[in-house]
């Protein structure tokens, strides 16, 4: 005997429209319509195969509590530039360092070596989709830190990272303070963009959030 049901969608529109096939045997058309009428909302979700109430939209509010350990430097500690690369970094801080350095001196290569492997690659798939990047990127540093010092405010450990946070000194306003997440990578500490995805973590690190509200 053919299942006149059929499967997937055709069969739950089939039991939506009370069974019913057409005369000449089809689904009726009343079905198909609702098929092809589908939100593209509720594409991604099969059908309940029985009756049910309309849908409606809900929400709820997720709070999330991290927990972190804070170091302050006291007082901040003023950062000294390095002349160049160095063949190994003793840790964050000095990767922080280098980074910096890096983008102080315009040193593109230089700046691409402090970050892990992940970042990195991102860096350079962007580079090679856009050839402007780079330019823009050492633009803004020029503007951003030519003249500047930094200092260190508050060492962070969070999720098996270490999280420093720096502030710019030397321009006409105080500079915010930002925030720099580091992870081993092949044993050697390197910048990373593991808090990039959440940006309200770096948000709660950089202490401009008391909670995060998704």
């Amino acid at each position: 005997m053919t299942n006149w049901l059929g499967t997937g969608r055709a069969r739950r529109a089939t039991l939506a429209n009370g069974g019913r096939r057409s005369s000449s045997g089809g689904i009726a058309l009343a079905a198909i319509l609702a098929v092809l009428t589908v939100p593209a909302a509720s594409a991604a979700f099969d059908w309940p195969e029985f009756r049910t109430t309309p849908p409606e939209q809900k929400r709820f509010t997720l709070i999330r509590h991290l927990h972190y350990r804070e170091r302050r430097y006291s007082p901040p500690y003023r950062m000294e530039t390095m002349k160049g690369p160095q063949k190994m970094y003793a840790g964050p801080e000095a990767m922080l360092v280098a980074q910096l350095s890096a983008m102080k001196a315009l040193d593109y290569d230089w700046w691409l070596d402090t970050w892990d492997r992940a970042a990195r690659a991102k860096y350079e798939a962007a580079d090679a989709a856009d050839e402007a990047a780079r330019d823009r990127r050492l633009a803004r540093w020029k503007k951003a830190y030519t003249g500047r010092q930094f200092e260190l405010v508050r060492w962070i450990e969070f999720d098996r990272r270490v999280v420093l946070t720096f502030r710019a000194r030397g321009g006409r306003t105080k500079a915010p303070e930002q925030a720099r997440a580091f992870a081993l990578d092949r044993g050697l500490w390197k910048a990373t963009l593991g808090l990039e995805p959440d940006p309200g973590t770096s948000r709660f690190i950089e202490g401009r959030a008391e909670r995060i509200v998704r």
